[in-house]
């Protein structure tokens, strides 16, 4: 009886010792059948949230799943129609960075770093390319004024940052070098002009230029009267600026409107000294 008590208890022991382990295994196949692949992130977060019993993908429509207290960041307008791979490039949905909070945490920084305002001064998140072009430029240093109103703004805007200029803008000679050096126009580096471009011309029209420093280079002959408002032609050859008349001084009229003395005057007889009779207002006067 002894020896056959023994044999069968030899016999169990193997017998339990197997069902433990098949008990152990599987308890430890279901620990991670329950795992979530999404990381410890989402272990609070149950798989219906977002999945549906019918079949794992796609998800549901309308996920269980509040981005704003769940993940930290409220999902609103674009962001909220962007597919979750744009931002979570696998499945360990824990945010990609630790802290988002500005825009720049994810976007490209187009300016380079070099504009302080934050980029919904200007952006929104509707529509990252909708910007108020005209309305920014007004709060900048060089204000749209004139003819660069209605520029096209690739026009300044060419350079390899996707429209980020960032030249001297309040410096006329940063875009208009060109003209400055033309020799179609004035020969501005021959005659010695300024760069201050301001000083003679307006943002109204490049044609229409003044000159207040006329009696300076013009040997004291200033313009007045009617003379302020005459084209630079009417007495200097472009694009040299040689001078058509060389009056002596600024009461050599003669010298300039010798053609118009001889309609009215008998030369020899009327005396050529014309501010006598008229002045630099108008010639009837």
């Amino acid at each position: 009886m002894e020896v056959t008590y023994q044999m069968k208890n030899r016999a169990v022991f193997p017998l339990i010792t197997f069902c433990l382990l098949l008990i152990v295994r599987s308890s430890s196949a279901q620990e991670t059948s329950l795992q979530s692949p999404h990381g410890e992130w989402a272990t609070d977060l149950a798989c219906s949230n977002c999945h549906s019993s019918n079949e794992w993908t796609p998800l549901k429509e309308t996920p269980e799943f509040d981005h704003a207290e769940d993940g930290g960041f409220e999902l609103l307008s674009a962001h909220a129609k962007a597919n979750c791979a744009s931002c979570h490039t696998n499945l360990q949905f824990a945010p990609p960075l630790p802290d988002i909070r500005q825009c720049a945490d994810c976007h490209v920084d187009a300016h380079a770093g070099k504009l302080i305002q934050s980029c919904d001064t200007c952006h929104n998140s509707s529509s990252f390319l909708e910007i108020d072009g005209y309305g920014i430029h007004q709060q900048t240093d060089f204000p749209l004024l004139g003819a660069h109103e209605v520029l096209a703004c690739e026009s300044c805007h060419t350079d390899h940052y996707g429209g980020a200029f960032f030249g001297e803008l309040a410096v006329c000679i940063t875009c208009h070098e060109s003209e400055y050096n033309s020799s179609a126009t004035i020969s501005h580096v021959e005659n010695g002009f300024p760069e201050t471009c301001e000083t003679c011309h307006t943002q109204f029209q490049w044609q229409d230029a003044i000159f207040p420093n006329h009696a300076i280079l013009a040997n004291g002959f200033e313009l007045v009267g009617a003379h302020d408002f005459a084209g630079c032609e009417s007495c200097h050859r472009q694009p040299g600026f040689e001078l058509v008349f060389d009056a002596s001084d600024q009461n050599d009229c003669i010298s300039c409107h010798e053609s118009d003395f001889r309609k009215e005057h008998d030369f020899g007889e009327t005396p050529i000294t014309c501010l006598d009779c008229h002045n630099q207002n108008g010639w009837e006067n």
